[in-house]
């Protein structure tokens, strides 16, 4: 398993230092419980990354960036861990029941997506350069989601974390 069966590289939106990742079929509501949740997941769980149902929250570094860079894979089973040259990354669950994965700024409309096979997925949610980054707007940081199929849930876990959320978040 030493390739992804799946690779895109796409630019996504973040701002007010968060995105969102979910699929375009699933049930949230992005303007209420499911995004609060999912918010004081992230923060709580000192993750940066947290859940609420189908709706993953990535906390970023940076206030903004739009057009962030950000690497899919699809894989058959679960990566090697590669932490090395990643500063903070987070493994999760998420369902994609159409494969239409989306990534979106909390307070955008508009979303960047990318097609994946549906099923249920644990995804690792991985974010570097955030040493480099301009944390009152973007450039420096880049992102990658790696997913593989899972038959049962898992809590989330914290893999690697960024030393800097300790100055950023008190």
């Amino acid at each position: 398993m030493s390739e992804p069966s799946l690779k895109a590289d796409i630019g996504v939106g973040i701002d007010h230092g968060q995105l969102y990742i979910y699929d375009l079929g699933a049930p949230i509501d992005l303007g209420g419980p499911d995004a609060l949740e999912a918010l004081d997941d992230a923060q709580n769980s000192g993750r940066y990354v947290g859940r609420s149902g189908d709706l993953v929250n990535m906390l970023s570094p940076v206030q903004w960036h739009f057009d962030a860079p950000m690497r899919v894979e699809v894989w058959a089973g679960e990566p090697a861990p590669e932490e090395t040259g990643w500063d903070h990354v987070v493994d999760l669950d998420l369902n994609a029941p159409t494969g239409q994965l989306a990534f979106q700024a909390p307070t955008e409309e508009e979303y960047a997506s990318c097609a994946i096979p549906h099923g249920r997925y644990r995804i690792r949610v991985s974010g570097r350069g955030y040493d480099r980054a301009n944390p009152q707007g973007g450039g420096g940081d880049s992102y990658r989601v790696q997913l593989w199929p899972r038959t049962g849930d898992r809590p989330p876990a914290l893999r690697q974390r960024w030393a800097g959320w300790a100055s950023l978040m008190g």
